[in-house]
């Protein structure tokens, strides 16, 4: 993870600055931006003789490591479009800034992204329910969406600031696991919990139980508000507390 820094515009500033260190690496080896322009047009040439074309999508599947710079900006300089999947098929926390976004603008594509993704499994689940088990909709549409909106942004929030409770990329995948293991233990899945216990009250204060009982309680209660705002109130501030230790703790490696 903390293997190198870079600044932006390779091209730009190894024509201006050419001899200025565009990647220092975690052991104090420094590349030019003249160095990083060379390499990163040799990899645009080595990929437009194997036949790539602008416009053609690539994935990229390599170590975090310092050359990665090289590698993004000779795939931009080729003006293909590009996938890391190294987070997903390596297991490596990906933090390194490679793009010229914002911070703010990149983080809001993650959770618009995680948003079109949660709606679409949402719809997904519901047409299933209601043409596989005839399962009808919720009661009310209103507190159904305030519910599902509240726990997408309060969930991405939550987990963008457990990733920076993670140490390293090692203990990424034993802190999840546990995490799940915890919760889904904390339902009743694996032994049953008293209602009124210790373990009870302690369970009810995490925002998936309220989440639950919110979306549950439209399709179930009848007679009853539709609006649980106690729950939705509940994840909220699960939702502010993520934001804020987000935005206090997230930062780019190094």
């Amino acid at each position: 993870m903390n293997e190198s820094t870079t600044n932006l515009a390779p091209s730009t500033y190894a024509a201006t600055h050419p001899d200025r260190p565009a990647v220092i690496t975690s052991l104090g080896q420094t590349v030019t931006f003249a160095e990083l322009a060379a390499r990163s047009c040799r990899l645009a040439q080595a990929l437009f003789a194997h036949g790539l074309s602008p416009g053609d999508h690539v994935a990229v599947l390599r170590p975090n490591d310092h050359r990665i710079h090289e590698v993004v900006w000779g795939l931009q300089r080729s003006s293909l479009y590009y996938t890391a999947v190294n987070r997903r098929e390596m297991g490596l926390l990906k933090r390194l800034r490679l793009s010229p976004l914002p911070t703010w603008m990149l983080l809001a594509a993650i959770f618009i992204n995680t948003m079109i993704i949660a709606g679409v499994q949402v719809v997904v689940l519901l047409l299933v329910g209601r043409f596989g088990d005839h399962v009808h909709g919720p009661a009310a549409l209103a507190p159904f969406l305030v519910a599902i909106v509240v726990g997408m942004l309060s969930f991405t929030a939550m987990g963008v600031a457990a990733s920076t409770l993670v140490p390293n990329a090692d203990a990424a995948g034993p802190v999840v696991s546990v995490s799940c293991f915890l919760l889904v233990a904390l339902f009743g899945l694996y032994f049953p919990i008293n209602s009124g216990s210790g373990l009870a009250t302690f369970a009810n204060s995490f925002p998936v139980r309220h989440l639950i009982t919110a979306l549950v309680s439209l399709f179930d209660r009848v007679g009853t508000s539709p609006w649980a705002w106690h729950d939705v109130l509940t994840i909220a501030v699960w939702g502010v507390v993520g934001a804020v230790v987000s935005l206090r703790r997230w930062q780019w490696s190094p």
